[in-house]
């Protein structure tokens, strides 16, 4: 999970949600203390309904701002990515100012990482949301996360959906 990654690479991690916009959450992932932060992540998540009773007490966490990997596991599930698209995109003056990402040393853009994330338990697996990172170069570059995440899985109409809603909101 990034929060886990994130601390083990720079020695802490925290979580801000920012203003969901076009109807997902938005959490900034960031290392440092909250006056003296660093961004390293923005998740964009798209969360489907609860398909199981057993996640109820975890989103009800999640949706109140706590971690969703974390939550997860604290619960007793396990956690699952699966990938359906890495890619490398530009960013502009304005999407960088409402994420909270400092722009590239280089200039350059960002990587994207959107997947499925699931929950299993029991022998049963739960789709829980659709999620897309935006990962500062200093933290994972494209080239990190294909090695990291090396097999994807096409997309369905709703992942689709997901991507274009996603990159609608980055392009600007």
């Amino acid at each position: 999970m990034n929060s886990e990654r994130i601390e083990r690479c720079f020695g802490s991690y925290g979580l801000e949600l920012l203003p969901s916009r076009s109807g997902l959450r938005v959490a900034l992932l960031y290392s440092g203390t909250a006056d003296q932060r660093i961004a390293r992540t923005l998740a964009l998540t798209g969360f489907v309904p609860a398909p199981d009773a057993d996640l109820s007490p975890s989103m009800q966490r999640i949706e109140a701002g706590a971690s969703i990997g974390s939550t997860l596991k604290a619960a007793g599930w396990s956690v699952g990515k699966q990938t359906i698209d890495l890619e490398w995109i530009p960013v502009g003056t304005e999407t960088l100012a409402w994420t909270g990402l400092n722009e590239p040393s280089d200039g350059a853009g960002l990587a994207l990482h959107i997947y499925r994330l699931t929950a299993e338990r029991g022998g049963e697996t739960h789709l829980v949301a659709r999620i897309a990172e935006l990962h500062h170069p200093d933290y994972l570059t494209l080239a990190d996360l294909d090695r990291l995440f090396p097999e994807r899985l096409p997309p369905g109409t709703d992942d689709r959906a997901f991507m274009r809603q996603v990159r609608e909101l980055l392009a600007r």
